[in-house]
Protein backbone atom coordinates (compact mmCIF):
# COMPACT_ATOMS: atom_id res chain seq x y z
CA UNK A 1 0.00 0.00 0.00
CA UNK A 2 1.14 3.34 -0.60
CA UNK A 3 1.80 5.96 2.61
CA UNK A 4 0.22 9.34 2.18
CA UNK A 5 0.92 11.57 -1.13
CA UNK A 6 2.48 8.92 -3.10
CA UNK A 7 1.20 8.76 -6.50
CA UNK A 8 2.31 7.86 -9.95
CA UNK A 9 2.37 9.64 -12.77
CA UNK A 10 1.42 8.38 -16.05
CA UNK A 11 4.33 9.51 -18.19
CA UNK A 12 7.06 8.15 -15.45
CA UNK A 13 7.43 4.95 -13.88
CA UNK A 14 8.86 6.52 -10.66
CA UNK A 15 6.30 7.61 -8.00
CA UNK A 16 5.79 11.27 -6.94
CA UNK A 17 5.40 13.02 -3.82
CA UNK A 18 2.22 15.27 -4.32
CA UNK A 19 1.58 16.94 -0.74
CA UNK A 20 -1.54 19.55 -0.53
CA UNK A 21 -1.91 22.58 1.03
CA UNK A 22 -4.06 22.32 4.08
CA UNK A 23 -7.25 23.98 3.52
CA UNK A 24 -6.57 26.58 6.21
CA UNK A 25 -3.30 27.88 4.96
CA UNK A 26 -4.44 28.14 1.53
CA UNK A 27 -7.46 29.98 2.40
CA UNK A 28 -5.54 32.24 4.50
CA UNK A 29 -4.61 35.83 3.26
CA UNK A 30 -1.49 35.92 4.87
CA UNK A 31 -0.15 32.53 4.46
CA UNK A 32 2.76 32.11 2.40
CA UNK A 33 0.55 29.27 0.17
CA UNK A 34 -2.46 31.76 0.11
CA UNK A 35 -4.67 30.48 -3.24
CA UNK A 36 -2.17 27.39 -3.83
CA UNK A 37 -3.15 24.06 -4.31
CA UNK A 38 0.10 22.44 -3.95
CA UNK A 39 3.26 22.28 -1.27
CA UNK A 40 5.16 20.00 -2.99
CA UNK A 41 5.33 17.75 -6.49
CA UNK A 42 8.46 16.28 -6.35
CA UNK A 43 9.73 13.04 -7.76
CA UNK A 44 10.39 10.31 -5.45
CA UNK A 45 13.33 8.94 -7.72
CA UNK A 46 12.00 5.19 -7.81
CA UNK A 47 9.14 3.14 -8.91
CA UNK A 48 9.66 0.61 -5.77
CA UNK A 49 6.61 1.64 -3.10
CA UNK A 50 8.42 0.40 -0.05
CA UNK A 51 11.65 2.70 -0.81
CA UNK A 52 9.15 5.42 -2.38
CA UNK A 53 7.28 5.50 1.21
CA UNK A 54 10.35 5.87 3.28
CA UNK A 55 10.92 8.92 1.59
CA UNK A 56 7.69 10.09 1.43
CA UNK A 57 7.18 9.75 5.24
CA UNK A 58 10.43 11.46 6.33
CA UNK A 59 9.21 14.48 3.45
CA UNK A 60 5.75 14.28 5.22
CA UNK A 61 7.31 14.82 8.63
CA UNK A 62 9.38 17.65 6.91
CA UNK A 63 5.82 19.20 5.33
CA UNK A 64 4.08 19.06 8.85
CA UNK A 65 6.47 20.83 10.62
CA UNK A 66 6.65 23.92 7.93
CA UNK A 67 2.62 24.08 8.22
CA UNK A 68 3.01 24.10 12.06
CA UNK A 69 5.38 26.74 11.73
CA UNK A 70 3.27 28.56 10.10
CA UNK A 71 0.17 28.39 11.56
CA UNK A 72 2.01 29.30 14.58
CA UNK A 73 3.09 32.30 12.72
CA UNK A 74 -0.23 33.43 11.87
CA UNK A 75 -1.71 32.51 14.78
CA UNK A 76 0.53 34.20 17.39
CA UNK A 77 0.03 33.28 21.52
CA UNK A 78 -1.12 36.29 23.43
CA UNK A 79 1.09 37.49 26.54
CA UNK A 80 -1.03 39.11 28.96
CA UNK A 81 1.52 40.74 30.36
CA UNK A 82 5.41 41.45 29.22
CA UNK A 83 7.74 40.03 31.91
CA UNK A 84 9.71 42.75 34.04
CA UNK A 85 12.84 40.96 32.76
CA UNK A 86 12.09 40.96 29.48
CA UNK A 87 11.56 44.92 29.13
CA UNK A 88 15.36 46.19 29.69
CA UNK A 89 15.79 43.11 26.52
CA UNK A 90 13.73 44.82 23.77
CA UNK A 91 15.30 48.35 25.15
CA UNK A 92 18.47 47.04 24.18
CA UNK A 93 17.57 45.25 20.71
CA UNK A 94 16.01 48.79 19.97
CA UNK A 95 19.51 50.58 20.41
CA UNK A 96 21.01 48.14 19.16
CA UNK A 97 19.03 48.15 15.99
CA UNK A 98 19.19 51.73 15.48
CA UNK A 99 22.72 52.06 16.12
CA UNK A 100 23.78 49.42 14.02
CA UNK A 101 21.89 50.77 11.51
CA UNK A 102 24.08 54.01 11.75
CA UNK A 103 26.44 51.84 10.78
CA UNK A 104 25.73 50.56 7.81
CA UNK A 105 24.85 53.70 6.21
CA UNK A 106 27.54 55.59 7.52
CA UNK A 107 30.07 53.07 6.06
CA UNK A 108 28.46 51.72 3.08
CA UNK A 109 28.07 54.17 -0.27
CA UNK A 110 25.20 52.26 -1.39
CA UNK A 111 23.23 51.98 1.64
CA UNK A 112 24.18 55.68 2.54
CA UNK A 113 23.01 56.89 -0.64
CA UNK A 114 19.58 54.44 -0.33
CA UNK A 115 18.85 56.24 2.92
CA UNK A 116 19.36 59.43 1.78
CA UNK A 117 17.00 58.99 -1.35
CA UNK A 118 14.26 57.41 1.11
CA UNK A 119 14.29 60.79 2.84
CA UNK A 120 13.70 63.29 0.07
CA UNK A 121 10.31 62.07 0.29
CA UNK A 122 9.87 61.69 4.00
CA UNK A 123 11.64 64.68 4.73
CA UNK A 124 12.93 66.81 1.80
CA UNK A 125 15.41 69.66 2.96
CA UNK A 126 14.60 73.36 2.23
CA UNK A 127 16.61 74.25 -1.16
CA UNK A 128 16.63 76.28 -3.61
CA UNK A 129 16.71 73.86 -7.22
CA UNK A 130 15.75 73.79 -10.62
CA UNK A 131 13.57 71.45 -11.77
CA UNK A 132 14.74 68.46 -11.98
CA UNK A 133 18.53 68.87 -10.50
CA UNK A 134 19.72 66.34 -8.52
CA UNK A 135 20.76 67.36 -5.00
CA UNK A 136 25.04 67.13 -4.92
CA UNK A 137 24.50 65.14 -2.28
CA UNK A 138 22.84 62.05 -4.38
CA UNK A 139 25.07 62.58 -7.18
CA UNK A 140 27.02 60.17 -8.27
CA UNK A 141 31.15 60.71 -7.52
CA UNK A 142 33.66 59.44 -10.78
CA UNK A 143 36.85 58.60 -9.20
CA UNK A 144 36.20 58.87 -5.72
CA UNK A 145 38.80 56.24 -3.38
CA UNK A 146 37.68 52.87 -2.29
CA UNK A 147 36.44 53.54 1.47
CA UNK A 148 37.36 57.57 1.35
CA UNK A 149 34.20 58.51 3.40
CA UNK A 150 31.23 60.42 2.78
CA UNK A 151 31.51 64.00 0.81
CA UNK A 152 30.75 67.22 2.86
CA UNK A 153 27.51 67.61 1.11
CA UNK A 154 26.37 63.38 2.38
CA UNK A 155 27.33 64.02 5.96
CA UNK A 156 25.83 67.75 6.16
CA UNK A 157 22.77 66.22 5.25
CA UNK A 158 22.92 62.95 6.99
CA UNK A 159 23.85 64.98 10.18
CA UNK A 160 20.27 67.09 8.96
CA UNK A 161 18.30 63.99 8.89
CA UNK A 162 19.58 62.68 12.19
CA UNK A 163 19.20 66.01 13.98
CA UNK A 164 15.35 65.59 12.52
CA UNK A 165 14.47 62.67 13.35
CA UNK A 166 15.88 62.51 17.02
CA UNK A 167 14.02 65.45 17.82
CA UNK A 168 10.80 64.27 16.29
CA UNK A 169 11.24 61.33 18.94
CA UNK A 170 12.03 63.56 21.33
CA UNK A 171 8.96 65.96 20.59
CA UNK A 172 6.83 61.98 20.95
CA UNK A 173 8.22 61.52 24.36
CA UNK A 174 7.17 64.78 25.41
CA UNK A 175 3.95 64.90 24.24
CA UNK A 176 3.63 61.32 25.90
CA UNK A 177 3.05 59.93 22.48
CA UNK A 178 3.47 56.06 22.91
CA UNK A 179 1.87 55.07 19.80
CA UNK A 180 5.68 55.28 18.00
CA UNK A 181 6.58 52.71 20.45
CA UNK A 182 4.09 49.84 20.23
CA UNK A 183 4.87 48.48 16.16
CA UNK A 184 8.80 48.83 17.30
CA UNK A 185 7.37 46.47 20.44
CA UNK A 186 5.01 44.28 18.53
CA UNK A 187 7.47 43.29 15.73
CA UNK A 188 10.08 42.04 18.60
CA UNK A 189 7.42 40.37 20.18
CA UNK A 190 6.18 38.89 17.42
CA UNK A 191 9.37 37.35 15.75
CA UNK A 192 9.41 34.93 18.47
CA UNK A 193 5.70 33.86 18.26
CA UNK A 194 3.65 36.04 20.52
CA UNK A 195 1.25 39.37 20.91
CA UNK A 196 0.77 41.55 23.36
CA UNK A 197 -2.59 42.26 25.03
CA UNK A 198 -2.37 46.39 25.01
CA UNK A 199 -5.73 46.40 26.97
CA UNK A 200 -3.44 45.66 30.06
CA UNK A 201 -1.91 48.52 31.77
CA UNK A 202 0.42 46.76 33.02
CA UNK A 203 2.13 46.63 29.64
CA UNK A 204 2.65 50.63 29.10
CA UNK A 205 6.08 50.65 31.05
CA UNK A 206 7.03 48.64 28.35
CA UNK A 207 6.28 51.24 25.78
CA UNK A 208 7.80 53.91 28.10
CA UNK A 209 10.78 52.34 28.35
CA UNK A 210 11.29 51.63 24.85
CA UNK A 211 10.32 54.93 23.77
CA UNK A 212 13.25 56.43 25.76
CA UNK A 213 15.32 54.45 24.18
CA UNK A 214 14.74 55.27 20.51
CA UNK A 215 15.18 58.84 21.96
CA UNK A 216 18.62 58.01 23.07
CA UNK A 217 19.38 55.60 20.57
CA UNK A 218 19.18 58.70 17.71
CA UNK A 219 20.73 61.45 20.27
CA UNK A 220 23.62 58.92 19.85
CA UNK A 221 23.76 59.12 16.28
CA UNK A 222 23.51 62.88 16.33
CA UNK A 223 26.89 62.84 18.78
CA UNK A 224 27.90 60.29 16.47
CA UNK A 225 27.95 62.86 13.56
CA UNK A 226 29.73 65.20 16.06
CA UNK A 227 32.63 63.09 16.21
CA UNK A 228 31.85 61.24 19.22
CA UNK A 229 32.84 57.75 20.26
CA UNK A 230 28.86 56.12 20.37
CA UNK A 231 29.81 51.84 20.71
CA UNK A 232 27.26 50.09 18.97
CA UNK A 233 25.73 47.18 21.36
CA UNK A 234 25.46 43.64 20.59
CA UNK A 235 21.75 43.01 20.31
CA UNK A 236 21.08 40.42 23.33
CA UNK A 237 18.75 37.17 22.82
CA UNK A 238 15.06 37.89 23.09
CA UNK A 239 13.61 34.35 24.94
CA UNK A 240 10.27 34.42 26.12
CA UNK A 241 9.39 31.31 28.08
CA UNK A 242 6.02 29.65 26.07
CA UNK A 243 3.29 27.91 27.66
CA UNK A 244 3.33 24.51 26.28
CA UNK A 245 1.05 24.78 23.01
CA UNK A 246 -2.10 22.05 22.62
CA UNK A 247 -1.47 20.11 19.73
CA UNK A 248 -4.13 21.37 17.42
CA UNK A 249 -5.43 17.80 15.66
CA UNK A 250 -7.34 17.62 12.37
CA UNK A 251 -9.51 15.29 10.43
CA UNK A 252 -6.46 14.65 8.98
CA UNK A 253 -4.86 13.34 12.10
CA UNK A 254 -7.92 11.14 12.37
CA UNK A 255 -7.59 9.64 9.46
CA UNK A 256 -3.91 8.79 10.06
CA UNK A 257 -4.83 7.31 13.41
CA UNK A 258 -7.59 5.37 11.55
CA UNK A 259 -5.02 3.97 8.65
CA UNK A 260 -2.43 3.15 11.06
CA UNK A 261 -4.92 0.75 13.33
CA UNK A 262 -5.22 -2.53 11.64
CA UNK A 263 -4.32 -3.28 7.68
CA UNK A 264 -6.97 -1.79 5.05
CA UNK A 265 -7.57 -2.38 1.46
CA UNK A 266 -6.13 0.35 -0.45
CA UNK A 267 -9.69 0.84 -1.93
CA UNK A 268 -10.99 1.39 1.38
CA UNK A 269 -8.55 3.70 2.33
CA UNK A 270 -8.76 5.59 -1.06
CA UNK A 271 -12.57 6.06 0.04
CA UNK A 272 -12.00 7.02 3.63
CA UNK A 273 -8.99 10.08 2.33
CA UNK A 274 -11.21 10.98 0.20
CA UNK A 275 -14.44 11.91 2.25
CA UNK A 276 -11.99 12.98 4.80
CA UNK A 277 -10.41 16.02 2.27
CA UNK A 278 -14.68 16.40 1.37
CA UNK A 279 -15.09 17.37 5.18
CA UNK A 280 -12.13 19.73 5.04
CA UNK A 281 -12.83 21.66 2.06
CA UNK A 282 -16.80 21.71 3.19
CA UNK A 283 -15.65 22.89 6.90
CA UNK A 284 -12.66 24.51 5.86
CA UNK A 285 -10.86 22.29 8.18
CA UNK A 286 -11.34 23.39 11.66
CA UNK A 287 -9.55 22.03 14.51
CA UNK A 288 -11.38 19.28 15.93
CA UNK A 289 -11.73 20.54 19.35
CA UNK A 290 -13.58 23.24 17.90
CA UNK A 291 -16.52 20.51 16.93
CA UNK A 292 -19.98 21.13 18.15
CA UNK A 293 -23.75 18.72 17.14
CA UNK A 294 -24.74 22.02 15.33
CA UNK A 295 -21.29 22.17 13.35
CA UNK A 296 -22.04 18.64 12.61
CA UNK A 297 -25.27 18.89 11.15
CA UNK A 298 -23.87 21.76 8.97
CA UNK A 299 -21.45 18.96 7.69
CA UNK A 300 -24.57 16.52 6.78
CA UNK A 301 -26.21 19.75 5.40
CA UNK A 302 -22.90 20.64 3.42
CA UNK A 303 -23.20 17.11 1.91
CA UNK A 304 -26.44 16.59 1.08
CA UNK A 305 -26.42 20.11 -0.91
CA UNK A 306 -23.42 18.57 -2.50
CA UNK A 307 -25.22 15.73 -3.70
CA UNK A 308 -28.01 17.68 -4.99
CA UNK A 309 -25.76 20.29 -6.92
CA UNK A 310 -23.58 17.18 -8.16
CA UNK A 311 -26.09 14.92 -9.04
CA UNK A 312 -25.39 12.30 -6.52
CA UNK A 313 -27.05 10.08 -5.03
CA UNK A 314 -28.49 10.13 -1.09
CA UNK A 315 -26.57 6.62 -0.53
CA UNK A 316 -23.35 8.27 -2.03
CA UNK A 317 -23.66 11.40 0.12
CA UNK A 318 -24.71 8.81 3.31
CA UNK A 319 -21.33 7.05 2.47
CA UNK A 320 -19.49 10.19 2.92
CA UNK A 321 -21.13 10.60 6.66
CA UNK A 322 -20.33 7.24 7.77
CA UNK A 323 -16.58 7.58 6.73
CA UNK A 324 -16.42 10.94 8.53
CA UNK A 325 -18.64 9.35 11.52
CA UNK A 326 -16.25 6.79 11.92
CA UNK A 327 -12.92 9.82 11.94
CA UNK A 328 -14.66 11.49 14.25
CA UNK A 329 -15.30 8.28 16.14
CA UNK A 330 -11.45 7.83 16.73
CA UNK A 331 -11.21 11.03 17.68
CA UNK A 332 -13.57 10.91 20.62
CA UNK A 333 -11.54 7.91 21.82
CA UNK A 334 -8.56 9.95 21.74
CA UNK A 335 -10.62 12.94 23.66
CA UNK A 336 -10.26 15.50 20.92
CA UNK A 337 -13.63 15.94 20.39
CA UNK A 338 -16.22 16.19 23.26
CA UNK A 339 -19.51 15.01 21.49
CA UNK A 340 -20.91 12.14 19.51
CA UNK A 341 -21.10 14.06 16.13
CA UNK A 342 -23.09 13.07 13.41
CA UNK A 343 -25.16 10.78 15.63
CA UNK A 344 -28.33 9.84 13.38
CA UNK A 345 -27.12 12.42 10.84
CA UNK A 346 -28.36 11.37 7.52
CA UNK A 347 -29.09 12.68 4.04
CA UNK A 348 -32.31 11.99 2.48
CA UNK A 349 -32.17 13.56 -0.68
CA UNK A 350 -30.10 13.63 -2.96
CA UNK A 351 -29.30 14.99 -7.06
CA UNK A 352 -29.77 11.10 -8.52
CA UNK A 353 -32.40 8.60 -8.46
CA UNK A 354 -31.49 5.50 -6.62
CA UNK A 355 -31.14 3.03 -9.02
CA UNK A 356 -30.83 -0.69 -7.37
CA UNK A 357 -28.17 -3.63 -8.43
CA UNK A 358 -30.23 -6.46 -9.67
CA UNK A 359 -29.01 -10.25 -9.89
CA UNK A 360 -28.14 -11.98 -12.59
CA UNK A 361 -31.56 -13.57 -14.21
CA UNK A 362 -30.94 -16.92 -16.01
CA UNK A 363 -31.23 -15.53 -19.46
CA UNK A 364 -28.33 -13.29 -18.91
CA UNK A 365 -26.25 -16.26 -17.81
CA UNK A 366 -27.42 -18.15 -20.91
CA UNK A 367 -26.15 -15.23 -23.39
CA UNK A 368 -22.85 -14.87 -21.55
CA UNK A 369 -22.62 -18.61 -21.75
CA UNK A 370 -23.65 -19.25 -25.14
CA UNK A 371 -20.78 -16.14 -26.34
CA UNK A 372 -17.62 -16.90 -28.51
CA UNK A 373 -15.62 -16.41 -25.65
CA UNK A 374 -17.18 -20.12 -23.89
CA UNK A 375 -18.42 -21.70 -27.32
CA UNK A 376 -15.35 -21.59 -28.74
CA UNK A 377 -12.90 -19.94 -25.79
CA UNK A 378 -12.19 -16.83 -27.92
CA UNK A 379 -10.92 -14.37 -25.37
CA UNK A 380 -11.34 -11.12 -25.55
CA UNK A 381 -8.38 -9.20 -26.78
CA UNK A 382 -8.83 -6.07 -23.99
CA UNK A 383 -5.93 -6.58 -21.58
CA UNK A 384 -7.96 -5.13 -18.87
CA UNK A 385 -10.03 -8.73 -19.57
CA UNK A 386 -6.92 -10.39 -17.85
CA UNK A 387 -6.86 -13.15 -20.90
CA UNK A 388 -7.83 -16.73 -19.66
CA UNK A 389 -8.99 -14.40 -16.26
CA UNK A 390 -12.48 -13.52 -18.37
CA UNK A 391 -12.82 -16.84 -18.91
CA UNK A 392 -12.72 -18.26 -15.34
CA UNK A 393 -13.71 -15.82 -12.74
CA UNK A 394 -16.71 -15.66 -14.31
CA UNK A 395 -17.67 -19.45 -13.83
CA UNK A 396 -15.94 -19.40 -10.90
CA UNK A 397 -18.32 -16.92 -9.65
CA UNK A 398 -21.53 -19.02 -11.14
CA UNK A 399 -20.64 -22.11 -9.25
CA UNK A 400 -19.25 -20.65 -5.81
CA UNK A 401 -20.98 -17.62 -4.88
CA UNK A 402 -17.51 -15.96 -4.36
CA UNK A 403 -17.12 -12.25 -4.75
CA UNK A 404 -14.81 -11.49 -7.65
CA UNK A 405 -12.06 -9.38 -6.01
CA UNK A 406 -11.75 -13.33 -3.74
CA UNK A 407 -11.31 -15.10 -6.80
CA UNK A 408 -9.60 -12.43 -8.81
CA UNK A 409 -6.61 -12.24 -6.24
CA UNK A 410 -6.14 -16.32 -6.16
CA UNK A 411 -2.44 -17.90 -6.39
CA UNK A 412 -1.80 -20.81 -7.75
CA UNK A 413 -1.39 -22.61 -4.13
CA UNK A 414 -4.80 -21.32 -2.36
CA UNK A 415 -5.51 -24.08 -5.30
CA UNK A 416 -4.87 -27.56 -3.89
CA UNK A 417 -5.94 -30.86 -4.11
CA UNK A 418 -8.22 -32.77 -1.83
CA UNK A 419 -9.05 -36.06 -0.88
CA UNK A 420 -12.72 -35.12 -2.15
CA UNK A 421 -11.01 -32.99 -5.61
CA UNK A 422 -10.19 -29.71 -6.13
CA UNK A 423 -10.46 -26.87 -3.11
CA UNK A 424 -9.47 -23.24 -3.08
CA UNK A 425 -8.51 -21.13 -0.12
CA UNK A 426 -10.04 -17.65 0.41
CA UNK A 427 -7.37 -16.27 2.83
CA UNK A 428 -5.79 -12.77 3.21
CA UNK A 429 -1.47 -12.22 2.90
CA UNK A 430 -0.61 -8.96 3.35
CA UNK A 431 2.46 -9.52 1.22
CA UNK A 432 0.51 -10.85 -1.97
CA UNK A 433 -2.16 -8.02 -1.36
CA UNK A 434 -4.94 -10.81 -0.77
CA UNK A 435 -7.81 -8.77 1.36
CA UNK A 436 -11.01 -10.01 2.64
CA UNK A 437 -14.01 -7.88 3.54
CA UNK A 438 -13.96 -9.21 6.71
CA UNK A 439 -12.06 -11.59 8.98
CA UNK A 440 -15.15 -14.13 8.49
CA UNK A 441 -14.69 -14.62 5.15
CA UNK A 442 -11.96 -16.60 5.32
CA UNK A 443 -13.08 -20.23 4.16
CA UNK A 444 -11.96 -23.40 1.96
CA UNK A 445 -14.38 -23.87 -0.92
CA UNK A 446 -14.87 -26.74 -2.85
CA UNK A 447 -14.20 -26.32 -6.69
CA UNK A 448 -17.51 -27.84 -8.67
CA UNK A 449 -17.02 -31.00 -10.68
CA UNK A 450 -18.48 -29.25 -13.67
CA UNK A 451 -15.15 -26.59 -13.62
CA UNK A 452 -13.12 -29.81 -13.18
CA UNK A 453 -14.96 -31.15 -16.37
CA UNK A 454 -14.30 -27.84 -18.21
CA UNK A 455 -10.65 -28.16 -17.97
CA UNK A 456 -9.67 -25.61 -14.79
CA UNK A 457 -7.46 -28.32 -12.88
CA UNK A 458 -5.45 -28.56 -16.54
CA UNK A 459 -5.25 -24.54 -15.91
CA UNK A 460 -4.28 -25.07 -12.81
CA UNK A 461 -1.92 -27.06 -13.45
CA UNK A 462 -0.13 -25.21 -15.96
CA UNK A 463 0.35 -21.90 -14.19
CA UNK A 464 1.72 -23.53 -11.33
CA UNK A 465 4.30 -25.39 -13.01
CA UNK A 466 5.76 -21.45 -13.98
CA UNK A 467 6.20 -20.74 -10.14
CA UNK A 468 4.08 -19.20 -7.17
CA UNK A 469 2.30 -16.93 -8.35
CA UNK A 470 -1.18 -14.92 -9.11
CA UNK A 471 -3.61 -17.60 -10.71
CA UNK A 472 -4.07 -15.23 -12.73
CA UNK A 473 -1.22 -13.44 -14.34
CA UNK A 474 -2.77 -11.63 -16.61
CA UNK A 475 -5.30 -10.24 -14.98
CA UNK A 476 -4.70 -6.13 -13.81
CA UNK A 477 -4.28 -5.85 -10.05
CA UNK A 478 -6.69 -3.18 -10.15
CA UNK A 479 -9.26 -5.37 -10.52
CA UNK A 480 -12.86 -4.01 -10.55
CA UNK A 481 -16.36 -5.02 -11.85
CA UNK A 482 -16.00 -2.70 -14.59
CA UNK A 483 -12.35 -3.82 -15.46
CA UNK A 484 -13.27 -7.26 -16.50
CA UNK A 485 -17.02 -7.37 -17.42
CA UNK A 486 -16.26 -4.23 -19.67
CA UNK A 487 -14.73 -6.29 -22.44
CA UNK A 488 -17.38 -9.06 -22.46
CA UNK A 489 -20.08 -7.34 -22.00
CA UNK A 490 -20.37 -6.83 -25.98
CA UNK A 491 -20.17 -11.02 -26.00
CA UNK A 492 -23.22 -11.51 -24.05
CA UNK A 493 -24.95 -8.16 -25.97
CA UNK A 494 -27.00 -7.38 -22.65
CA UNK A 495 -29.66 -4.35 -23.06
CA UNK A 496 -29.38 -3.41 -19.50
CA UNK A 497 -26.21 -1.85 -19.56
CA UNK A 498 -25.93 -1.41 -15.32
CA UNK A 499 -25.68 -5.41 -15.24
CA UNK A 500 -22.20 -4.24 -15.96
CA UNK A 501 -22.14 -3.59 -12.85
CA UNK A 502 -24.00 -5.43 -11.22
CA UNK A 503 -22.00 -7.07 -8.04
CA UNK A 504 -20.65 -10.23 -7.70
CA UNK A 505 -22.44 -10.90 -5.23
CA UNK A 506 -25.56 -11.03 -7.09
CA UNK A 507 -24.61 -13.90 -9.59
CA UNK A 508 -27.35 -16.68 -9.31
CA UNK A 509 -30.71 -15.99 -9.93
CA UNK A 510 -33.24 -16.17 -6.96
Amino acid sequence: MRADYVHRRNNSANLIYQRPVPPDLSKHPESQWFGKQWAARVSLGTPDVRQANVLARRLSVEWDERFQTERDRLSPATLDVLPADLVPVLVARVRSSVLSGDDATRYDGTKLRAFLEAFEYIAPPLRFLTAGQTPIYLRVEEGAPEMGGMSLAQSSRLAQIHELVATWFAGRMAAGDLSVARPVVEAEVRSVGFVVDWSRRENVAALIAVLRGLVSAWQDRVKRDRGEVIETPAAPVLAVAKTPKVEVKRISDALHVWEQEQSRPEKTVNVYRRHAAMFADLMGDPPLSTLTLPRGMEFRDKVQAWAVSQGKTATTANNALTSVKTLLHVAQQRGWVADRLLSGAVVKRGGAVEREREPWTAEDLQRLFASDLYTSYKLPTAKAAGADAAYWVPLILAFSGARLNEVAQLWTDDVFESPDGLAMEFRPNVDRDQRLKANSSRRVAPIHSQLEALGFGDYWRAIAEQGEGPLFPALPPEISHVTIWSPINPARKLDDEEAIHRGADHWLPA
